[in-house]
C-alpha cells in the first residue's frame, strides 16, 4: 500500500461520519468505477443507512441481503435489486463491526468487472472505515448513546405504526376481493376506493408530520428576527440581518437550537460598551446551517449567566 493510499485513508477517517461515504466513493471511483454508492452500517442506531447519487429510491432492506453475499473478506460482484431495478453492483462487506457493514457501489450496466487488485484495495479501505465506525460505537459518549437510542426507539415506533396502517389497508382490500357477496366489477371498484383512500391518508399524515418536524428556513429566520428586535428596542446598537437565500426546510430542532444560540450570543455581545452594529446571518449549504454573529466592538467578550454557557447539547 503506497503513501498516497495511506494519506487518502487518513483523510477519510478524519471526516465527520456523515461525510465519510462521499469520500470513500471518490477514493474508489478510479479503481472501481461506479455511478452511485450506499452503505448499511448495522452498528449505528442513529443513521445506519446512507446513500449517494441517484440511489434515492434505494432502501435499507435492499442492502441487507448483500451483507451475506459472497465470501467474507472478499468483495462480491453481481446483479442486485437497487431502487426497485436490477443493477450491477460491487458489495464490499466488513466484519470489523459485530453485525457487519456493507458498502455497495452501483456500476454502469454492462461495465467490466473490477480486477482482484482493485477489489483488494476496496476491501482494505472499507475494513478500515468499518473499524473506525465500530470504535465510535463502542467508545461513544453518554450523550451520543442517548441520541442513538432515541433515534432507534423513534424508528421502531414509526415502523410499527406504518406496518399497522399498511396491514389494515391491505386487509381491507383483500377482504373486498375475497368477498363472495360482490361481483367482480363492484369488488374492483370498492378495492380501488379503499386503496385510494389509504394512499390519501398516508400522504396527509406525511404532510402533517413534515409540518411538525420541519420548518422553512426563511420562516425560521423571520422568527429569529422577531425575537431579536425586542432585545435591541432600547439600545443604540444597529442590527443587520442576513436571511438565508434558500427555500429549503430545516429540521425543527436544528432551527430551534440555532435561534437559541444566536439569542445567547447576542446577550454576550451586548455586554461590550463599544458595540454599535451587529450582523446576524444564516447560510444554508447542502449539509449544513452556518450561523454568523459579528459585531464592530473591541472583542472583549466575557461569558455571562444568561449567555452561551446555558446552551446544552
Amino acid at each position: 500500500m503506497d503513501a498516497h493510499t495511506l494519506t487518502t485513508a487518513y483523510e477519510i477517517i478524519r471526516q465527520p461520519l456523515g461525510e465519510i461515504l462521499p469520500k470513500v466513493s471518490a477514493a474508489l471511483a478510479p479503481l472501481v468505477p461506479h455511478v452511485d454508492a450506499a452503505e448499511l452500517s448495522t452498528h449505528c442506531a442513529h443513521s445506519p443507512f446512507k446513500a449517494l447519487g441517484g440511489t434515492e429510491l434505494l432502501t435499507a432492506s435492499e442492502l441487507a441481503p448483500l451483507l451475506t453475499a459472497g465470501v467474507p473478506g472478499s468483495p462480491w460482484q453481481g446483479v442486485a435489486v437497487i431502487g426497485g431495478l436490477e443493477r450491477e453492483v460491487v458489495a464490499v462487506t466488513s466484519h470489523a463491526t459485530v453485525r457487519g457493514a456493507v458498502l455497495v457501489l452501483v456500476r454502469e450496466d454492462g461495465s467490466e468487472p473490477a480486477g482482484e487488485a482493485e477489489l483488494a484495495v476496496a476491501q482494505a479501505l472499507w475494513d478500515l472505515v468499518a473499524s473506525h465506525f465500530d470504535r465510535f460505537a463502542t467508545e461513544a459518549l453518554p450523550g451520543a448513546l442517548a441520541r442513538s437510542r432515541a433515534a432507534a426507539d423513534t424508528r421502531a415506533r414509526v415502523i410499527a405504526e406504518l406496518t399497522a396502517t399498511h396491514s389494515a389497508a391491505l386487509s381491507g382490500v383483500l377482504g373486498v376481493l375475497r368477498s363472495r357477496a360482490l361481483d367482480d366489477t363492484t369488488a374492483r371498484a370498492t378495492a380501488t376506493d379503499l386503496a385510494a383512500s389509504a394512499l390519501i391518508e398516508m400522504r396527509a399524515a406525511q404532510r402533517r408530520d413534515r409540518a411538525l418536524a420541519e420548518e422553512p428556513a426563511q420562516d425560521a429566520f423571520e422568527r429569529l428576527a422577531a425575537e431579536l428586535r425586542p432585545m435591541l428596542r432600547h439600545s443604540q446598537v444597529r442590527l443587520d440581518l442576513g436571511a438565508p437565500d434558500s427555500d429549503r426546510t430545516l429540521a425543527a430542532d436544528v432551527a430551534h437550537s440555532a435561534r437559541a444560540i444566536v439569542r445567547s450570543l447576542l446577550l454576550i455581545v451586548l455586554e461590550q460598551d463599544s458595540v454599535h452594529r451587529i450582523h446576524v446571518g444564516w447560510q444554508l449549504t447542502e449539509h449544513e446551517l452556518r450561523v454568523a454573529v459579528r459585531d464592530d466592538g473591541a472583542g472583549a467578550l466575557a461569558p455571562c449567566d444568561l449567555g452561551a454557557g446555558t446552551i446544552k447539547d
